[in-house]
């Protein structure tokens, strides 16, 4: 998806040729939020893995699962 979403930035980029500066600019970083958020959710994954898919935010007293944190974003 966030592949997707750093396309389209790039898509709109490239059919509206005429696209106002602030707009392009807007674009750009919209793409760099993405890439930056795209690397945070692979880290997080990654630490997760290697923890035995078990995460425990701090301020937590017990452990939570990555399948209960994903049951809570539907």
């Amino acid at each position: 998806m966030e592949a997707s979403r750093r396309r389209t930035t790039v898509v709109i980029r490239e059919l509206v040729k005429n696209l106002e500066a602030q707009y392009v600019k807007g674009l750009k970083e919209w793409e760099k939020v993405i890439n930056e958020t795209h690397q945070c959710v692979v880290r997080f994954i990654q630490t997760v893995v290697r923890t035995g898919y078990v995460v425990t935010p701090c301020g937590l007293s017990r452990r939570v699962t990555v399948s209960e944190i994903l049951s809570r974003s539907k």
